[in-house]
């Protein structure tokens, strides 16, 4: 089933000349003067329009004159602007400084006529000069002509609301500041629903806008989104609200929980009181959507001495992300755990555990980690090996003056802990156990699974898993330990053991903890097991039944490679070469001068090219050596910035081939944006003959990182409902920067909802 789309009735309305005598002409007077107001917990001098915020509403009928008399009795200059009005035949009076006017000047006055003509529905007025509209705003509500009617039953009452944004500064000198400095300005403090900031904020207990509605009773919302660099969410909790119009233009009534307006938007609504007596909230949220944060595709960087704010909201997620550095090798120390609980009132599908204690597994180098990182571009070669493993940033006591920096858990007896693991290593998949311990799988990759039950979980690089812990065992001290899972035959890897200990109450500080016996580097079938085994908690919270329908299906190949080494330099690669990565013989490159997202949204040409390839130009034995050395075109990859263009909520089903090009390896590949199903995996060449028959359409495992099996393919679906630039990578890092990436570009949806909104205020500039 598609989702319910607006089908836009903004038709001209017919101004019939017997009616022509009902227009009249409406008559209002603005005093724009400082105002005196106290905002969480602070005394601050506004500008606002007869002494009130928001401003006064303006109601009119459709065919009426307005005339607004404009004394501007502040600091300022102003101007107003009569948002969305189309002003035939008066632009003078449309109001953007320096635009259709100059601005009135303090001490000035000025008037404004003009006739609202075709246009029916919620509209506002705002200041357009600086960012004095943050107080200066208010509702133009335009009703049908005398005579006429809605086209939806007349409600009992209409209601403005005007969800705004509040600093605890001077709007001119937050806009002055960012302009002198160059940076972003600062985020507001507050969002407000008709001016008041509600109680979650400070002092703002008794600073909340009340609804009083009577039961069985119909009210028209006219919402308007006046707040000055942010798209927000709104919603009226147990209660559903009818669409019948967006910007002063009727829609087919469209039923929904919550709605979505950017700056500048309003939606008009019917809300129906028909929940049992008592309060609800309404609440309005930020919806920030460019916040994804990969360098040069959703984002310039964040240059030395500057800053930028993320802004998101986290919905349909529970469970174990994480947060990191995404430039350059810098997230080989920023990095940290980032846990999604159950809403307010829900639990976890498993029973509650008596503590939850984040595992972060990181990598370790004597080194200035950005040294390493240009030294291998430098000379062509593959990085230098770290030199230890981490589990919450200590190295553990089998590494050179490292006894007492180690990772140490204290537990009771005949508890159950939730470990939530994270692989922050830059390079390397690795083995996590504890001695005489069994972990219960629960989730992976913040998706709940099937409880599975094992001694040792293996994780990519990226990748998060949830276990259980019983403390089940006898009083004394358990090494944990994470060493690699290294698949590469003949690569050089770190082959180091990080561990920590577990330790229960009442144990003797004399007691010698119990190793773990650990799997072999190069253990694949311990490795395929796990990968292999999880499957998808159907009907848990969260969860997203199998799309069926494909729109777009690509066989992506990946792998390593050669690339000739660039000019007046020396590459430690024999003749004149070194290493590269690709994904359908195309090695992904960065842009230099805007990112993919700020290209796309203001269509700026020559950033990037739609041509991804949807299956490998070259077939051949994928995962056969022998067959590669027969293709030597096959080693060099072009370096390119291509990617696929999807159209919102199409779904996608991919097939990734490991190949054999330059040696087989597990890939861990991560796309952003979006969860996807993993319906099968396995060894050797994909034979859709027959590989098809092992697909899980039931209950596979949702996944944001796979690990494609060594010399093997991994099949993913996903449905492309968020629009945006999403890249997919190795999250091994050297093979990132080697080029093993692409982007989908996602368009925009039908609705509001499902649009991309501008970029951030700040969005740092490249």
């Amino acid at each position: 089933m598609g989702r319910p789309v607006f089908l836009f009735a903004c038709a001209l309305l017919l101004l019939a000349a017997s009616t022509a005598s009902a227009s009249k002409i409406v008559e209002h007077t603005f005093y724009v003067q400082n105002l005196t107001v106290n905002r969480l917990c602070n005394r601050q001098v506004i500008n606002a329009v007869n002494g009130s915020l928001p401003g006064p509403t303006i109601r009119v009928r459709e065919g009426d004159t307005l005339v607004v008399h404009v004394f501007n009795k502040s600091p300022y200059n102003m101007t107003v602007h009569w948002h969305g009005v189309f002003q035939i035949l008066s632009a003078w009076a449309d109001g953007p400084s320096m635009v259709t006017q100059c601005p009135i000047l303090p001490g000035s006055k000025y008037t404004y006529k003009f006739k609202i003509s075709k246009q029916e529905g919620t509209l506002w007025w705002h200041a357009h000069v600086s960012w004095l509209r943050a107080t200066v705003y208010g509702a133009l509500i335009i009703r049908p002509r005398a005579g006429h009617s809605y086209p939806f039953p007349k409600p009992y009452k209409e209601v403005p609301i005007l969800l705004g944004e509040w600093w605890n500064a001077n709007v001119v000198d937050v806009e002055n500041e960012a302009l002198a400095t160059g940076a972003g300005p600062n985020i507001s403090d507050a969002y407000t629903i008709n001016g008041w900031p509600g109680d979650l904020y400070p002092c703002s207990q008794n600073q909340m806008y009340k609804l009083k509605v009577e039961q069985g009773k119909t009210y028209l919302l006219r919402i308007i989104n006046a707040a000055l660099n942010n798209q927000l969410f709104y919603k009226i909790a147990n209660h559903k609200m009818t669409v019948v119009a967006i910007d002063a233009c009727y829609t087919k009534p469209y039923v929904t929980d919550v709605v979505v307006a950017a700056p500048g938007q309003t939606l008009d609504v019917l809300l129906t009181a028909d929940q049992p007596v008592g309060s609800y909230y309404m609440a309005a949220r930020a919806y920030a959507s460019a916040a994804d944060g990969p360098n040069m595709i959703t984002q310039c960087p964040i240059r030395p001495g500057n800053k930028y704010t993320y802004k998101f909201r986290i919905t349909g997620q529970e469970g174990t992300f994480w947060w990191h550095a995404h430039v350059s090798w810098l997230r080989a120390t920023v990095y940290g755990a980032l846990v999604v609980r159950p809403r307010s009132g829900r639990s976890y599908p498993f029973p509650k555990p008596h503590r939850e204690v984040p595992i972060l597994l990181g990598e370790w180098w004597n080194a200035n980690v950005i040294d390493v990182e240009q030294q291998a571009v430098a000379t062509g070669g593959a990085p230098n090996l770290s030199d230890a493993y981490t589990i919450n940033g200590w190295p553990g006591d089998l590494y050179p003056c490292s006894q007492n920096h180690m990772y140490k858990l204290q537990v009771e007896t005949g508890k159950t802990y939730l470990l939530r693991i994270v692989n922050a290593a830059l390079n390397n998949q690795l083995f996590y156990k504890i001695a005489k311990h069994k972990l219960r799988v629960v989730a992976v990759d913040a998706a709940y699974t099937k409880p599975y039950v094992t001694d040792v979980v293996v994780i990519a690089p990226g990748q998060t898993v949830d276990v259980l812990l019983a403390a089940d065992q006898r009083v004394g001290s358990f090494f944990m330990a994470a060493t690699p899972y290294a698949s590469a035959d003949g690569v050089p890897f770190d082959d180091t053991t990080t561990r920590g200990v577990v330790t229960y109450d009442g144990t003797p500080s004399s007691a010698t903890p119990v190793m773990p016996d650990l799997p072999a580097f190069n253990d694949t079938p311990t490795a395929h097991k796990f990968f292999s085994n999880l499957t998808g908690l159907k009907g848990g919270p969260n969860w997203v039944e199998v799309p069926r329908k494909v729109d777009h299906k690509m066989f992506v190949t990946i792998g390593l490679g050669l690339e000739a080494c660039p000019a007046n330099t020396t590459c430690v690669g024999p003749n004149g070469v070194r290493p590269s990565a690709s994904m359908n013989n195309q090695s992904f490159a960065l842009p230099t001068t805007v990112s993919i997202l700020q290209a796309l949204f203001s269509n700026v040409g020559g950033v990037y090219t739609t041509d991804f390839p949807a299956k490998p130009p070259i077939q051949f034995d994928y995962t056969n050596a022998t067959s590669v050395g027969n293709n030597p075109g096959l080693f060099f990859a072009p370096k390119a910035t291509k990617v696929t263009k999807l159209k919102f909520n199409s779904t996608v089903e991919m097939i990734l081939q490991n190949t054999a090009i330059l040696g087989v390896e597990n890939h861990p590949m991560h796309i952003h944006g979006f969860n996807f199903h993993v319906l099968a995996q396995g060894f050797g060449n994909y034979n859709p003959a027959t590989d098809r028959k092992k697909f899980n359409l039931v209950d596979p495992q949702m996944r944001n990182t796979i690990g494609v099996p060594v010399g093997g393919w991994a099949v993913i679906r996903f449905t492309a409902n968020n629009p945006g630039v999403w890249v997919m990578h190795c999250h091994l890092d050297v093979h990132l920067g080697w080029g093993l990436a692409t982007a989908f570009v996602v368009e925009n949806g039908p609705t509001p909802a499902t649009t991309l909104p501008p970029p951030p205020a700040d969005l740092p500039k490249c």
